[in-house]
């Protein structure tokens, strides 16, 4: 291990948590991020870093030349969300309606901590691969910003990407890996059904949505039981529904969103198919009219095989090898995997729940929050990968 990662524990420790928290106090929702990112442009270029804007979005890269003309790249997603923090500490959100309950805050702290030691090497020399830190606008909002980025040139002569997440639900010092898919598609849906609405009294001279959109609630519910192979993960869940003004009136239309979450693209497709299906054939039955949106959000996060292996051997020699461990795939999206269809990337979560500290909460919880430990494991983690392609032999 080098000094860098004593360098790490030492001077640099204390400045994670002070990053963090200050990004933490003033949360902005997707493709809003333009406070956020005076904030981090700001530091950075207190560090006397380049960095590459991109017109008419929030996110940027920070540019670290090396003597390669080929580059690694890190990302951050840096966008938070509309919840009201509902908990009490010096660092609360500040923004009424706004937190960042996904820790969006701490991958922030944790690029601007790999931009510093990076910084520091090119300083004196020994900074040999050219690295790019990508610190993305708008991955909680579907289409997400990855992909404007990418066609605005982020990537760059990026060769190889990598990303991480704060997982709450990983005790702090461990890490969550695995080749292949880790995180599932994600897509919504909204169906809009039409009826014929009328007096409470007389249903049988009316089309009544409510009876429709339960039942298409009910036929739904069959897709992934009964359609879809067991051996294969699958999630549809219906999030809201909307009908009806006063309990003696029925409704004339009705509302239906949700989401679907798959790993295969043959699945995936499936299902999107079987909603079509069902939603015309229980509307025709009822003699309703409806409406379906289909939208597909991020493909699954694909982690390159062999270069799984590559990076979990290199995390090794900061994090005991016990502590490394190979998870199950996860339902969540991310749209890192718009990256990994362009260049071989990995992806992989930082354990940053502590319950002795009661930092136990899910994400997208009101009282989320962070083991700040984690942002020095998350430094760490992003350096090790970094020394193992700091060279300055060709990648391909």
């Amino acid at each position: 291990m080098s000094d860098w990662f004593k360098y790490i524990d030492g001077q640099l420790i204390g400045q994670l948590s002070e990053w963090r928290r200050t990004l933490h106090q003033f949360p902005e929702i997707s493709n809003q991020e333009w406070e956020t990112v005076k904030r981090l442009k700001a530091w950075l270029r207190d560090m006397e870093i380049d960095i590459m804007e991109f017109e008419g979005m929030p996110g940027f890269v920070a540019l670290i030349p090396g003597l390669t003309d080929e580059e690694i790249a890190f990302r951050a997603d840096i966008d938070a969300l509309p919840i009201e923090e509902g908990k009490d500490c010096s660092y609360a959100s500040k923004e009424l309606g706004v937190m960042h309950a996904c820790g969006h805050d701490g991958h922030m702290a944790i690029l601007l901590g790999l931009a510093k030691v990076l910084k520091e090497m090119q300083l004196q020399g020994k900074l040999k691969r050219s690295v790019r830190l990508i610190f993305q606008h708008s991955e909680e909002q579907v289409p997400g910003g990855a992909i404007p980025m990418i066609e605005a040139g982020a990537l760059g002569n990026v060769k190889r990407i990598f990303g991480l997440h704060l997982w709450s639900s990983l005790e702090i010092g461990k890490i969550g890996i695995r080749p292949g898919v880790m995180m599932a598609a994600a897509d919504r849906f909204i169906i809009n059904i039409q009826g014929k609405g009328g007096h409470g009294s007389m249903p049988h001279q009316t089309v009544d949505t409510i009876i429709v959109a339960s039942q298409v609630i009910q036929s739904l519910q069959t897709i992934v039981s009964r359609n879809i192979n067991p051996l294969d993960s699958a999630v549809l869940s219906i999030g809201t529904v909307h009908a009806g003004t006063n309990f003696n009136i029925i409704a004339d239309k009705a509302k239906l969103t949700g989401t679907v979450r798959t790993f295969l693209p043959e699945v995936r497709a499936q299902i999107k198919q079987r909603i079509d299906e069902i939603v015309t054939l229980v509307c025709k039955t009822y003699n309703a009219e409806h409406t379906l949106i289909y939208i597909e959000g991020y493909p699954p996060v694909n982690n390159h095989e062999s270069l799984t292996e590559e990076v979990t051997a290199e995390l090794s020699k900061v994090i005991d090898t016990q502590n490394i461990i190979q998870i199950p795939p996860v339902m969540g999206g991310e749209d890192f995997s718009y990256y990994q269809k362009r260049i071989p990337g990995v992806f992989f979560f930082v354990g940053a729940g502590n319950h002795a500290k009661q930092f136990n909460y899910p994400q997208h919880h009101p009282k989320y929050d962070i083991d700040e430990d984690s942002l020095a494991v998350g430094v760490k983690c992003f350096l090790a990968i970094y020394e193992k392609y700091n060279n300055t032999q060709e990648i391909g």
